[in-house]
C-alpha cells in the first residue's frame, strides 16, 4: 500500500491521504494556482457556497481514484504501487491545464481563433500553422504543462515518473488499462464533481452510495472496469443524479445567462489584446513561469480594465451585467427529451435564428443583445442501440470503451445494453434545450413583457 506523508481534512470525504510526490507537486505554483480557479465558473452567482476551487476538486479525484484502485486490487493482484501512484497522480493533475473560469474561458477561444481562421480563410489567405494563430484545449494544455513546466516536470522525474505517461491518461492518448478510472461515464473526476457540487450547492443530486459502487466494482476478462450486476440501480442513480445536477447547476438560467455574457466580453478582450491566449504566448507563459498567475483573479482585473477603456455602450452594459449581476433575462426555452430528435432541434434552431434577427429589428436594438443558449445532452456515451455499420468506428468503439459496463456471465456490457436498466429506456434519448435570452440597461426592463410576447406569437404560440 502506499505511504502517505501527510492527511487534508476534506469536507467531502474527510480524511485524505497524501503521498510525497503528490504533495510536492501540489505545492508546485502550476498547481497550487487552480486554488483560484472556481470548478463551477459563475454558478456561484446563483448558488453562494458554489465557489470551490479546482484545486479541492483534483484533491478529491487523486483520492477517489486510490479508493477505486484499492477495491480493484482485491480482485485483479497484478495491480501493484506504482500502478496506484500513476493514476492517481493522473486524477490529481487531470485539470492543471484548465484556463480562469474554465469552460466558459475555453469556449471564447475556441469561438475567437474560430473566427480569425474563417476571416483569413474567406480573405484568401493561407491559414498557416503558426501557434501565434492556433490554441489550446484544456486537454492539451494540460499535457504541456507537465512537459515544459520545469518545477512540476523535475518533481516527476525525481520520483520516476513521465509526464507524458501521466497526461496520456486523462487525456486518453494510447489510453492504458485503467484509463476509464479518470476519464468516462463513471469515473473518480465525475464522483468527486458530483459530491463536492451537492454539498457546496445544498442540491441534493449527489447524495449517491459512493461506499456500495466502489464496493461492487471488478474488472472482465478483458481487464475492463465494470460493476456488478447487484449495483446497477447505484449505477442508473448516479447517471441521473448527474443529469439533474447539470441541469440545476450549470444550466441554471442565469448562470448560464451570465457565462454567455462572459464569453463574449472575453472574446472581445481577446479582440483589444488586453488578455492573450493563442498557443504560442500560453507555452510562453509554462515557460517563464507566469502561467501560474493565469486565474480567476488575473482574468477579472482584465476584465475591469476593458471596462475602463472607451468604447461602444453595448460593450459596457455586458460589463456591468458581469460586475453587478444583472444578467441577460430569457424570453423562451424549449427543452424536450427525444430519440432521434436531432431534426426538430435543427428546425428549433433556426427558428430562433430568424426569431432573434425579427426581434431586433422590431425593438430597434443590436442583435448582439440577443443571446441564444442551446444544449444537447446525453445520459450515457453511447446510447442503447449502435448501429452495427458503426460498431468498428474509432469514434464509436472509444465511446463504448468509456461506457459503464456491468459484469455478466460471458464478460461485460455497456450499461444502456442490460435489461434492467434505466439507462435501456433513457440512453438512446437526448435532453435538447434551447434558449433566447435578452440583455437589457435599466431603462429597457420594461421591453422585457413585450419581447416574451413577441417571440411567443413568432414561435407559433408556444409557452416559454
Amino acid at each position: 500500500m502506499l505511504e502517505f506523508c501527510k492527511r487534508i481534512a476534506d469536507p467531502v470525504h474527510g480524511s485524505i491521504g497524501i503521498t510525497k510526490v503528490e504533495l510536492d507537486l501540489i505545492n508546485t505554483k502550476s498547481f497550487a494556482r487552480l486554488r483560484d480557479v472556481k470548478q463551477l465558473g459563475m454558478a456561484y452567482y446563483v448558488y453562494p457556497g458554489a465557489d470551490y476551487s479546482r484545486f479541492a476538486h483534483s484533491v478529491g479525484v487523486c483520492h477517489t481514484t486510490g479508493l477505486i484502485l484499492n477495491q480493484l486490487r482485491t480482485v485483479e493482484s497484478s495491480i501493484n504501487d506504482n500502478e496506484v501512484q500513476r493514476y492517481r497522480l493522473a486524477g490529481l493533475l487531470h485539470d492543471i491545464g484548465h484556463y480562469p473560469f474554465s469552460h466558459a474561458m475555453e469556449d471564447a477561444i475556441q469561438n475567437y481563433f474560430s473566427e480569425k481562421l474563417t476571416k483569413r480563410v474567406g480573405g484568401g489567405d493561407d491559414p498557416g500553422d503558426s501557434q501565434s494563430e492556433s490554441f489550446l484545449m484544456h486537454e492539451e494544455l494540460g499535457a504541456e504543462v507537465l512537459e515544459h513546466d520545469e518545477e512540476v516536470k523535475n518533481v516527476l522525474n525525481e520520483f520516476g515518473y513521465d509526464g507524458d505517461e501521466i497526461s496520456s491518461i486523462f487525456n486518453r492518448n494510447r489510453p492504458p488499462k485503467y484509463a476509464n478510472l479518470v476519464s468516462s461515464d463513471l469515473d473518480a473526476d465525475r464522483i468527486d464533481y458530483l459530491l463536492r457540487t451537492a454539498l457546496h450547492t445544498g442540491l441534493p443530486y449527489g447524495s449517491v452510495d459512493l461506499d456500495y459502487l466502489i464496493a461492487n466494482l471488478m474488472v472482465d476478462e478483458n481487464s475492463r472496469i465494470c460493476i456488478k450486476p447487484r449495483a446497477l440501480r447505484t449505477a442508473d442513480h448516479f447517471l441521473l443524479c448527474r443529469l439533474f445536477d447539470y441541469q440545476q447547476v450549470s444550466f441554471h438560467k442565469t448562470v448560464a445567462a451570465l457565462e454567455l455574457v462572459l464569453k463574449d466580453v472575453i472574446v472581445e478582450a481577446l479582440k483589444r489584446d488586453i488578455v492573450t491566449a493563442s498557443k504560442q504566448s500560453i507555452l510562453d507563459r509554462i515557460s517563464d513561469g507566469t502561467w501560474a498567475d493565469f486565474d480567476d483573479t488575473e482574468l477579472v482585473n482584465q476584465l475591469r480594465e476593458l471596462r475602463a477603456q472607451e468604447g461602444e455602450p453595448d460593450l459596457h452594459l455586458r460589463l456591468d451585467a458581469l460586475f453587478g449581476r444583472n444578467p441577460p433575462r430569457m424570453i423562451y426555452a424549449k427543452e424536450f427529451f427525444k430519440v432521434d430528435g436531432e431534426e426538430n432541434y435543427e428546425q428549433a434552431l433556426s427558428l430562433i435564428g430568424s426569431c432573434r434577427r425579427e426581434l431586433a429589428r422590431e425593438v430597434s436594438l443590436n442583435e448582439n443583445r440577443f443571446y441564444i443558449w442551446k444544449k444537447a445532452l446525453s445520459l450515457t456515451k453511447v446510447g442503447g442501440t449502435v448501429a452495427a455499420s458503426s460498431i468498428g468506428s474509432e469514434k464509436v468503439s472509444e465511446k463504448l470503451e468509456q461506457a459503464v459496463r456491468v459484469a455478466s456471465k460471458t464478460g461485460s456490457k455497456p450499461i444502456a445494453e442490460h435489461e434492467s436498466s434505466v439507462m435501456k429506456l433513457l440512453a438512446d434519448a437526448k435532453l435538447y434545450t434551447i434558449r433566447l435570452y435578452v440583455l437589457l440597461g435599466e431603462e429597457e426592463k420594461e421591453l422585457r413583457r413585450v419581447l416574451e410576447r413577441k417571440v411567443r406569437d413568432f414561435m407559433g404560440g408556444e409557452d416559454s
